[in-house]
């Protein structure tokens, strides 16, 4: 997309800048290879320690964050070159409407996660619990009928050390025996594992996040958005620098939000991935909590992609 175009969806084509004279970076090709401090033997750190590190130019992500970020660096830089432009004046609508779509993803994203900890978790949590404080009641009872148990905090038996009885599992019914083995924790490499890529999607976001906040920050400061973009050959354009509350308000009203949603998320989601009784349920829900991640995606590709 030119930037002559400026009425389009913007997420794809917008990178940041390393090859600014204003900024800290240098920008090398991809042919090119930086040289090695190892190479070189009389090399020292009075040498080196000015050396910068080329990061590749990177796009915006197509998702609502990056839309947004689009929206807001491109069209208040549109409006202190363009100021006199009678389309100009469609930018602040756009902007808001990009803050406006953000703030209904953020809204959904947290309708879900207090529905389901207040709906789903607090039962599946309730009921494992209660099956578990079962199993331990019968199996640390001994044959003449004593209980050796305590109570949890949460009124539930766990048993003491040394008077597990093995002998007693074959008397438990035949349904509490199939409530007990489809608790998670019954076969923990097959939890761990999907404890382990629940983990990863979500530290996917996480750096995603992390990522585009130290780009953000690296930015050269600007006194005005005037300058900030610079259209490249293939169309694109390029971000050479922002100005302080322009970081801010990318920081604090698009990064911040979703680093507190994916937490929640992550810690919410463990906890009813290890309530869940039932393996095939753990598979499921583990996709049901994706589908809360991949919202941004989701609302994007279906409003905002051209």
């Amino acid at each position: 997309m030119s930037q002559e175009d400026e009425d389009d969806p913007m997420p794809t084509w917008f990178t940041f800048a390393e090859d600014d004279p204003r900024s800290a970076r240098s920008y090398t090709s991809e042919s090119e290879e930086p040289p090695s401090s190892r190479d070189d033997p009389e090399c020292s750190y009075e040498a080196v320690k000015d050396m910068t590190v080329d990061l590749p130019l990177e796009p915006l992500p197509e998702t609502i964050y990056g839309f947004v970020m689009a929206s807001l660096i491109k069209d208040s830089s549109d409006l202190m070159l363009h100021s006199g432009l009678c389309m100009n004046s469609l930018k602040p609508c756009r902007i808001f409407g990009a803050f406006l779509l953000c703030m209904v993803m953020f809204g959904l994203q947290g309708f879900f996660i207090m529905e389901a900890k207040r709906l789903v978790t607090p039962r599946d949590v309730a009921r494992a619990r209660e099956v578990y404080g079962l199993f331990e009641d019968a199996m640390y009872t001994d044959d003449s009928g004593i209980s050796h148990t305590y109570k949890t905090s949460n009124g539930h038996a766990r048993g003491m050390d040394g008077y597990f009885n093995e002998t007693r599992f074959d008397a438990l019914p035949k349904e509490e025996k199939e409530f007990v083995c489809r608790i998670p924790l019954s076969q923990p490499h097959f939890l761990f594992g999907v404890l382990l890529i629940w983990t990863l999607t979500v530290m996917y976001h996480f750096r995603m996040t992390f990522n585009l906040f130290l780009r953000i920050v690296a930015l050269p400061h600007l006194p005005t958005m005037d300058g900030a973009l610079k259209p490249r050959e293939d169309g694109g354009t390029e971000v050479m620098g922002l100005t302080c509350w322009m970081k801010a308000a990318l920081i604090l009203c698009v990064q911040c939000p979703r680093v507190i949603m994916n937490s929640i998320l992550l810690w919410l989601g463990a906890r009813w991935l290890t309530a869940t009784l039932g393996f095939g349920d753990l598979l499921l829900n583990a996709l049901a909590l994706e589908f809360i991640l991949n919202l941004s995606s989701l609302l994007y590709l279906t409003l905002a992609h051209q």
